[in-house]
């Protein structure tokens, strides 16, 4: 029995479920807002602490049931659940009618079916808090949908407070790993989970980066062969773990093919069944693993056959027919007898050929690189022509085929680039040689360059000559040739000036590369200063300063002509005079800019010690100054004659300190002060005893005072036994003519003691009273 088991090919294709996956809302970004349905808001990853306002202008989508009685402008925004049990405190102010809010927690994965979670409060007054619990465990991980509504479409903000619990989950770490087999056979279907992670709601099953699920668990169908990627990521609405992966190895058992030849008239047992007719015969079984199997058993049926063959075989070889071998050329006739007793003839036609064949080969070199200039000859040594040959280089192209009539026939294929080539050499048997051949190129003619540098650039200050370009070329076949677009015809070029270089080399076979350079120079070096007079501070507050420098190479040294070099670029304290600022790049180029620094002019001023006078008195002032003003300014001006003016006349009532302020033509201000102390002498002067007798001697009692003395407010006379005899107001003193007469009523007093008081304003506003007693003669 002769049995050959044959492997077909079959395409298998997994087929993917068709998911639903329930997409989760994003991520808030920097500023979360509510939305007025539920399928586009985000979801804040910790929303304690969390304010909004509940502001829009449409009504927006319910979630059914909701606890009000009318819809005005639903908003939506989710939060994740850290824990299974929450309180939250939600604060409402700013309430544009006053009215409050209606809120409520929701839990949908698909924004069309929902479950209230929480208690549903319906109305939370304006300034005020309400709490919210859940009424079912949430799931950590989890996100739900804070759902609100304006009382009476109200808008107003709020605050949300985490009380117990936590709506923050701790990050995702781990994926974990991945339950199921890890080898399967096509038209099975495995079942894969991955472990349970807190804080995860969503696991993420991709195929080859194909996703195929969401669950925990996913099934698979497997519907072709190969090495699949089987992946898993645990994830929730704010983060995502690293995925954990496995390689699940998917295999077939091909069919197993048996040809099976009987003579006739006989049968063959195969599987516990007698099969007596030719046919093809299909027997299943099943394997480990669940794979299916099959065996076709082709049944032929074997008549007696003559049979012509004809060989050719190698010089040498033989051919075994039966109990006979042949390796001579020649006809032969063969009876045979199968095992199973069928006969057969044959009729044998043997002939020899060369069977190693030998050939020669040689490769002529490429010229220049980058040129098809190489070539190759091939011819066959010994075999048994005609011949064909194919040829290629190694990476396949170019490409040729052809023919050879003749052994020792020469071929030469010209025009060819550079590589490794196979020539592929066969005779009509069967029989070839392949002859390997390398076409060779040179190195490839390149240019490297070296350049003068100085701290970078190639000219060492701008609008020099002291550039150096040397070329070094490689690759090609030396010795190399130079000539410049300058004219020369060495390698190097010395003492140049900036600017674009191009030279042409040639090596010995006469292969060209042209290459250019650039030799580049700063930019000029130009100095920008603020030269800054002394000023008023004094003459030795000038500088100098560098406003701005450009082009030369940095760092930047700086001198003022003759003093040295140096880092800083701003050069103070100096006085009046001429001066040049010199500025020295990294390669030692400078430039300078000059001018005069003028001092200004800076009063000196005294004005005077300080000086006491008596109120009501005056005194002179006088400032020395070192210069003709252009300003003078006392101050403060009260009690002066002149304010701007150098011997102004003072009259305080109080000690004053005037300042007086001198002003230069260039604007230069210098102070001086000087005090003049006031000393408050108050003179006031009323007699003891007075005879109203009409003498003409001290009949009327007078106030008299000195000049410090404005008005008499008031004067009242007493009797002793306190009863108001004689009164006068707002006065001046020291009029004779002016007092009581020792009357009351129209009446002399009596001779006695009288007791009088007396309110004085001064010039410096001050009111003081003076009370005393005066005798009465008669």
């Amino acid at each position: 029995m002769k049995i050959r088991s044959h492997l077909f090919p079959v395409t298998l294709f997994l087929v993917i479920f068709s998911l639903s996956l329930n997409a989760q809302p994003l991520p808030c970004g920097v500023n979360p807002a509510m939305t007025s349905t539920c399928a586009p808001a985000c979801v804040i990853c910790d929303i304690d602490g969390f304010t909004g306002i509940n502001s829009s202008q449409i009504q927006g989508q319910a979630p059914p049931g909701f606890c009000t009685t009318q819809i005005h402008h639903m908003q939506w925004i989710a939060f994740i659940a850290g824990t299974p049990n929450i309180e939250i405190a939600v604060q409402v102010f700013n309430c544009q009618l006053g009215l409050g809010l209606e809120i409520g927690i929701y839990q949908s994965l698909n924004c069309q079916n929902f479950t209230l979670v929480s208690n549903c409060n319906t109305d939370v007054d304006n300034n005020s808090t309400a709490t919210f619990t859940n009424t079912v465990p949430l799931t950590v991980g989890q996100y739900y949908y804070f759902v609100m509504d304006g009382s009476g479409d109200d808008v107003c903000r709020y605050t949300i407070t985490v009380l117990q619990g936590s709506t923050e989950v701790s990050p995702l770490t781990t994926s974990g790993s991945i339950a199921g087999p890890a080898e399967g056979c096509t038209g099975t279907t495995s079942q894969y989970t991955a472990d349970t992670i807190v804080g995860a709601t969503q696991y993420r099953w991709t195929l080859n980066n194909t996703l195929i699920g969401t669950n925990q668990s996913v099934s698979i169908d497997w519907t072709a062969t190969g090495s699949y990627e089987l992946c898993v990521k645990a994830t929730n609405a704010c983060d995502e773990a690293t995925p954990s992966c496995r390689t699940i190895l998917i295999e077939d058992i091909p069919p197993t093919i048996i040809e099976q030849a009987i003579c006739e008239d006989d049968c063959f047992d195969f599987a516990d069944t007698t099969l007596c007719d030719p046919g093809v015969y299909e027997f299943h079984y099943t394997v480990a693993g669940g794979c299916d199997s099959m065996v076709q058993l082709i049944l032929t049926e074997n008549l007696v056959i003559e049979t012509d063959l004809s060989f050719f075989i190698c010089e040498g070889d033989s051919i075994p027919i039966g109990n006979s071998s042949f390796s001579l050329p020649g006809q032969y006739d063969v009876a045979l007898t199968s095992v199973n007793g069928c006969d057969s003839i044959i009729h044998l036609s043997l002939n020899n050929i060369v069977c190693e064949m030998q050939g020669d080969i040689a490769a002529g070199p490429v010229r220049c690189f980058g040129e098809n200039s190489g070539s190759l000859t091939f011819a066959i040594t010994d075999g048994t022509p005609p011949f064909t040959y194919t040829w290629a280089r190694t990476n396949g192209n170019p490409s040729g085929t052809g023919g050879l009539a003749n052994a020792n026939q020469a071929q030469t294929i010209n025009n060819m680039p550079p590589g490794v080539y196979l020539v592929n050499i066969s005779d009509g048997f069967g029989n070839d040689v392949v002859l390997i051949a390398e076409i060779s190129e040179p190195q490839p003619l390149a240019l490297s360059w070296s350049l003068s540098d100085y701290n970078g650039v190639n000219i060492s200050c701008f609008g020099g000559q002291d550039g150096l370009l040397e070329v070094l070329p490689q690759g090609g076949t030396s010795p190399y040739s130079f000539i410049w677009d300058t004219g020369n015809t060495s390698a190097q070029l010395n003492g140049m000036p900036a600017g674009i270089y191009t030279v042409t080399v040639t090596d010995s076979r006469g292969c060209l590369l042209s290459g250019s350079n650039l030799l580049d120079e700063p930019a000029e070096l130009l100095l920008a200063a603020v030269f800054t007079d002394p000023n008023c501070e004094g003459p030795e507050t000038g500088s100098i300063g560098v406003s701005s420098i450009s082009g030369g190479i940095e760092p930047y040294l700086y001198e003022l002509k003759g003093q040295g070099f140096g880092a800083d670029s701003l050069f103070t304290n100096l006085y009046e005079g001429p001066y040049t600022l010199i500025v020295q790049d990294a390669n030692g180029c400078t430039a300078d800019t000059t001018a005069q620094l003028v001092a200004a002019a800076i009063p000196q001023i005294d004005a005077g010690e300080d000086v006491i006078i008596a109120l009501a008195e005056s005194t002179p002032l006088r400032v020395i100054i070192n210069l003709l003003p252009d300003t003078i300014q006392w101050s403060p001006p009260y009690n002066l004659s002149c304010i701007d003016c150098p011997d102004p006349v003072a009259a305080p009532y109080h000690t004053t300190t005037y300042n007086v302020s001198v002003t230069s033509a260039d604007d230069c201000i210098t102070s001086d002060s000087v005090t003049v102390l006031v000393a408050k002498i108050r003179d006031v002067f009323i007699p003891n005893v007075f005879s109203p007798n009409a003498d003409g001697i001290n009949d009327l009692l007078s106030v008299f005072a000195g000049p410090e003395v404005r008005l008499v407010k008031s004067f009242k006379v007493f009797s002793r036994w306190g009863e108001l005899v004689y009164e006068l107001r707002d006065f001046a003193p020291n009029d004779s003519s002016v007092g009581w007469n020792g009357e009351f009523r129209g009446k002399p007093m009596p001779q006695g003691i009288f007791v009088y008081l007396v309110d004085l304003e001064f010039i410096d506003d001050e009111v003081i009273s003076v009370e005393g007693d005066v005798m009465l003669v008669r």
